[in-house]
């Protein structure tokens, strides 16, 4: 696809369908330009003619600085508009200057152009000084009814912005142009005029254009079977101005204009003026009320009832009866809160029936919403009808009342001998039933008969799944709770007695389902377990099967004693997390020890808790402290060592039970003092002490020193065996820590080690070959292969090294020290071999092939670019430029912005300097490193490399296997260092491999 690059903004592309693009801060805006040439005349040849002769114009057009006489007129105005808006500062002076014409030109379509798209935004408030002059009215008519600019104006000039709206306005309704004043009431702009200023309107022609658009909105209200809230703001904007805009123009409308409605429309109109922002005085309604006798008054109260039955959120308010309205109504003879209150009860019947036959939800707006505008209107329904109901119709009608805080406490009073006649269980069932969740205020008006009605609500609900009714519940009884706590705990330990006495399974589910259980304590529980008959076990032990146990059993369970914390853990099987278990592990005290040790620590069950065995330990020793754990150890009530003892299993180390017995005692050591640890420890046997100790060794922390000599000590207690290996180690963690090479000495002198000779020149280049290794991986993020010591070339020499520092060929320390030196220096020469074969026998041919494959896909993605690899071409690159690298991250570095042009200039000279080539350079050196093995023979070590040598470079191999020191397989050793994690061993190889220093 051919494209023609104009400037930085504009770039033609040949598409077919010809476009201009105008590219601006990873913006994108397409001009289309469509072809002029017929679909089937087109061919290559004359579509890209006509490319070229548009690149050309564009051309011309942009370095004339944009005379649009060299362009078709729509195509210039939308560049002009894309490129002011990318405020390229020509193209927006050029094309304020259009806009600024196009304006005083005067013509209607263009000036109304100009206002709609709101291009006088380009204009400061002094330009519009300016254009805003009584000389230019005539262009500004018939553009004011847009509000933005009607508003924008007022701003600037009140007096003559309310002088042209007030031209428009008599224009049209000489034009009798009626629908355009739809915008001018829904942008409420007669607000602008006072009562004196409407008077030079044409009042009768205003109020006739008004009530064509009132008759046309109750038509329309009609048809959508009077669903008033889609209609009330239009009928709020109309009778606004045309009804109530003063006391002569209520009286007006009815005397001149109400009798040309329909029946419908009367109707209509009335259920609406009903409300209470519409208010009628008394006078008023004297002169009216004649029009309203023979209306159907069931029709208008159905239309209110069921608008109000659809309106929620802020709706809400628009639906108030005036309560003026109703009095003045009932006083010129219209029943009407008798008709509504009949009304009522018919809705009642059929929202029931439509709830039984498509189990639907009933809907309480109606009743919320006249209970919180019009309660007048349900107090005079209770009065006449109430009685009148069955049973379901009283639980429904008074659900209303219980679920809504908006429910006056009068109200809830004179309603109390009505709750207390209901059936409760059918009403809670009722209640809970539609998931409704009753108000604190009205549970808390009604007494201990609320708190009997929420226990109801609670026990009767068919939760299923619904866990956000569930948390509903939940929030409003903790909030209950509060306040009721002693009434509270009497309702429930009776209704608990009775549902486990009944066994009444699903009512006792869910009371363990809200927080109201955390009320009862240790007394009351005991209580309802020993009156609850076997059921208590029954229902307990079913509860256990559940998949998803309640939520607040356990708290329940944590009052029971030590037979409770047996349950605990049981349950804890099901749940998803711990917190709440822990928090009730600290308030069971003591009574949580005895089942801790049987179901945790022993798990003579054998549960399968998962990596949650630790986090309970954890626990455990964070709510004991020093004191109350030794005299859990000293304590015959728990025979806690014994036991241990005798249930740990030697032959069987992989069982929980196994991990358990030996982490809870690493934990209790390391929160102990010796002299307690060196008490235990006489009574343990040797597999639990070893297996302890190797837990020490495997909790090294490198990174924390204050545990160390601690560590060490309890070490010494377990055991001496591996004392050498430990202080061997230690050595190593120090090394690894010093940041100058003179400090290795005196660490060294400290330990009571004579290094060997050389071994400080030896250790300082080892740390270079590690820098120079480490810095052979290339970066992750390029897509090539990861760091990965074990599975490339360290592999042999870690596992070497992980033999020699535990050893495994000497238990004598100064021996173990000169095989580390040897081991070095085979490592030194390994380095200089394959370095010498890569320079003499590495050749690639097909540069160009991998700069496509690799260097060019990763510059194009913007990865390489942004951080080079840190090998030593860049180091050589960088000294040569005299340029220093922001940051020295481990693996890259980053540059300051400005030395990064003339870096990446000079890098490109050579092909030898781009990261393709070194990372092709560095797979074949790898490839010669995975020649290399490590062996034992005849107690020497043995270095190998299956790679045709050069001479020189195979009698530098032999040299250093010559110069060997012993390598003698120390059995004792060996096992030992067999028997540790495998995490243990490579972490400490590591650790000494990868944290060496540099200077």
């Amino acid at each position: 696809m051919k494209e023609f690059k104009v400037n930085k903004y504009i770039t033609l592309k040949q598409e077919g369908v010809m476009s201009i693009t105008e590219i601006h801060m990873e913006t994108h805006t397409l001009v289309h330009w469509h072809s002029s040439i017929p679909i089937n005349e087109r061919n290559e040849d004359n579509t890209e003619e006509e490319f070229n002769n548009r690149c050309s114009s564009i051309q011309k057009w942009v370095e004339s600085e944009y005379d649009k006489t060299l362009l078709p007129y729509d195509i210039a105005f939308q560049l002009l508009e894309r490129l002011s808006d990318s405020r390229e500062p020509i193209a927006k002076k050029v094309f304020k200057r259009d806009v600024l014409k196009g304006f005083l030109s005067g013509e209607s379509d263009v000036v109304n152009f100009i206002l709609g798209n709101r291009y006088l935004n380009l204009f400061s408030e002094e330009d519009l000084g300016k254009l805003f002059d009584k000389r230019n009215l005539n262009i500004l008519s018939g553009g004011i009814i847009y509000p933005y600019n009607f508003k924008r104006l007022i701003k600037f000039d009140e007096d003559f912005a309310k002088l042209v709206l007030k031209n428009d306005i008599n224009y049209y309704l000489k034009s009798e142009n009626f629908e355009i004043f739809r915008d001018i009431l829904r942008e409420d702009l007669f607000d602008a005029f006072s009562e004196e200023e409407f008077q030079d309107f044409d009042l009768k022609k205003l109020d006739d254009a008004l009530f064509k658009l009132l008759k046309k909105e109750l038509d329309w209200y009609i048809e959508w079977n009077h669903h008033l809230r889609e209609k009330f703001k239009s009928f709020q904007k109309v009778s606004k101005i045309l009804i109530f805009r003063n006391s002569k123009s209520i009286v007006n409308f009815f005397q001149r204009m109400y009798s040309i409605l329909n029946k419908d429309q009367k109707v209509a109109l009335i259920s609406y003026l009903l409300f209470d922002q519409n208010k009628i005085d008394q006078l008023i309604f004297e002169k009216i009320q004649k029009n309203l006798k023979n209306l159907d008054w069931r029709k208008i109260s159905f239309i209110i009832l069921d608008n109000t039955s659809h309106a929620s959120g802020i709706d809400k308010k628009d639906f108030k009866l005036n309560e003026n309205t109703i009095d003045l109504l009932e006083k010129y003879d219209i029943p009407f809160l008798s008709i509504v209150s009949e009304e009522i009860k018919k809705i009642l019947e059929r929202t029931i029936l439509a709830y039984k036959n498509r189990q639907e939800r009933i809907r309480f707006y109606l009743f919320g919403i006249l209970l919180e505008n019009n309660s007048r209107i349900l107090r005079e329904f209770l009065s006449k009808h109430y009685d009148d109901l069955n049973s379901e119709e009283k639980c429904w009608i008074m659900t209303t009342f219980i679920i809504y805080k908006e429910s006056p406490e009068f109200l809830m009073k004179s309603l109390k001998k009505k709750y207390e006649q209901l059936d409760l269980i059918e009403f809670s069932q009722i209640v809970s039933s539609g998931n409704y969740v009753p108000s604190k205020q009205n549970i808390e008006k009604l007494g201990e008969l609320g708190l009997k009605i929420l226990l109801n609500v609670i026990i009767y609900n068919k939760y299923e799944y619904n866990f956000e009714y569930r948390d509903e519940i939940g929030k409003l009884t903790t909030n209950i709770v509060k306040d009721n706590k002693e009434n509270l705990k009497i309702l429930i330990i009776e209704c608990l007695l009775a549902s486990f006495q009944a066994n009444s399974y699903e009512a006792i589910v869910n009371l363990f389902n809200t927080e109201i259980v955390k009320l009862l304590n240790k007394s009351d529980v005991i209580k309802i377990s020993k009156n609850s008959g076997h059921n208590f076990l029954n229902i307990i032990n079913k509860i256990f099967n559940e998949e998803y146990p309640p939520t607040y059993l356990e708290y329940f369970l944590s009052k029971m004693g030590p037979e409770g914390g047996d349950l605990i853990f049981k349950f804890t099987q099901k749940r998803d997390y711990l917190d709440y278990i822990f928090k009730i592990m600290r308030e069971m005290g003591s009574d949580m020890i005895a089942p801790f040790i049987k179901n945790v620590i022993l798990n003579d069950k054998y549960y399968e808790y998962g990596d949650w065995s630790y986090e309970f330990l954890k626990e455990f020793f964070k709510i004991y402290d020093k004191d109350q754990i030794c005299q859990i150890f000293e304590s015959p009530e728990y025979d806690l060592i014994n036991r241990l003892v005798k249930t740990y299993i030697p032959e069987n180390p992989w069982t929980n039970v196994h991990d358990n017995i030996i982490m809870f005692l690493f934990m209790a050591y390391e929160k102990l003092d010796l002299d307690i640890i060196q008490k235990i420890n006489t009574r343990l046997t040797e597999p639990i002490k070893k297996e302890i100790f190797l837990c020490f060794q495997d909790g090294q922390d490198f990174e924390d020193s204050s545990k160390i000599k601690k560590y060490n000590d309890i070490m010494k207690i377990l055991g001496h065996q591996n004392e050498s290996i430990m202080d061997l180690l230690s050595v190593i963690k120090d090394i690894s820590d010093i940041s100058l090479f003179e400090d290795l000495k005196v660490i060294l002198k400290d330990k009571e080690f004579t290094p060997p000779k050389n071994f400080i020149e030896r250790l300082n280049e080892i740390r270079i070959l590690l820098e120079e290794r480490i810095d052979l991986f290339s970066p992750e993020d390029f897509g090539c292969e990861a760091k990965n010591y074990i599975n490339d070339f360290f592999y042999e020499f870690e596992k070497f090294l992980q033999y020699i520092i535990f050893g495994y060929y000497s238990s004598e320390v100064k021996h173990m020290l000169k095989q580390l030196t040897h081991f070095f220096d085979c490592l030194l020469v390994l380095n200089k071999i394959i370095h010498n074969i890569v320079k003499i026998s590495f050749h690639y041919e097909h540069m160009n092939e991998l700069r496509n494959e690799n260097y060019e896909h990763y510059k194009s993605i913007g990865l390489f670019l942004k951080a080079p690899a840190w090998v030593e071409k860049n180091k050589i690159l960088s000294n040569k430029l005299n340029i220093k690298p922001r940051t020295y991250p481990a693996i890259r570095m980053r540059w300051w912005e400005e030395d990064w042009e003339k870096y990446m200039t000079e890098r490109d000279k050579n092909l030898k300097n781009e990261f393709a080539y070194y990372f092709a350079q560095r797979k074949y050196a790898d490839n010669i490193m995975k020649s290399i093995s490590l062996k034992v023979i005849d107690e020497k070590l043995k270095v190998n490399m299956a790679w045709k040598l050069p001479e020189t470079e195979r009698k530098q191999l032999q040299n250093i296997n010559n110069k060997s020191c012993g390598f003698k397989i120390n059995e004792e050793n060996v096992k030992i260092g067999l028997s540790l994690h495998r995490k243990y061993y490579r972490e400490c190889a590591l650790e000494f491999l990868r944290n060496i220093k540099s200077n």
